[in-house]
């Protein structure tokens, strides 16, 4: 039997949903402040309620798993992966990886604007714990799949989303992480280089390379 490389346990993330009183003409509250200045403070006092994007969340992915997440827009698919990569910190419950985890979840994640390309390329693998010596082994691979050759040595702040997204994946796929973390990020691309994606992730999976994929 695999052992979890992700546990799960009672997950929760609430935030706090703040509501302002509705504005009236500025002439009214004028007039109301004159004659009540207490009354338009209590109207203009915010009111709050607790909004649960995830609760009792409780799964687990083995090694060699390659998972989606489907649910409606506003379900908490996003904040899950951002607890997941440990962006944001759960309200509730437990999580446990075994791993070393690379995330791609929005266009510009874990990238520098006023670095170039090469400079990170060389900082995401630092990131993810690796060494300059194995950086430089995946470097030409990590550039080829990206195709940025031309724009290598410019701050990716002037990339286009497109290309930012090209050499976001081709990073996160060829440093080896043991588990990648994608989410519709990969919207961005065109349909050849979104086959492309996929193409790769099922190599990088099969040669469980990556112990698993969300």
């Amino acid at each position: 039997m695999s052992n979890p490389v992700i546990t799960v346990e009672g997950l929760g993330k609430r935030y706090t949903l703040r509501h302002q009183a509705r504005s009236g003409l500025l002439r009214d509250k004028l007039a109301t402040l004159l004659r009540n200045p207490f009354r338009q403070l209590r109207e203009n006092r915010a009111t709050a309620e607790d909004f649960w994007a995830l609760r009792d969340v409780n799964f687990s992915v083995n090694q060699g798993d390659v998972i989606g997440i489907i649910g409606r827009n506003g379900a908490g698919k996003s904040t899950l992966l951002k607890i997941l990569s440990r962006i944001t910190e759960p309200t509730t419950g437990r999580i446990s990886i075994q791993g070393r985890i690379a995330s791609l979840l929005e266009v510009g994640t874990g990238f520098h604007g006023e670095l170039s390309g090469r400079e990170n390329i060389f900082l995401n693998g630092a990131i993810l714990g690796m060494k300059r010596a194995e950086i430089r082994k995946k470097f030409d691979e990590i550039v080829a799949f990206a195709e940025v050759e031309k724009f290598l040595d410019t701050p990716v702040k002037h990339y286009s989303s497109g290309m930012y997204v090209r050499l976001a994946f081709a990073v996160a796929a060829h440093l080896e992480p043991e588990i990648l973390i994608v989410d519709e990020v990969l919207a961005v691309g065109d349909a050849d280089f979104q086959r492309k994606c996929l193409l790769k992730m099922n190599d990088v999976t099969s040669r469980k390379a990556v112990r698993s994929c969300l």
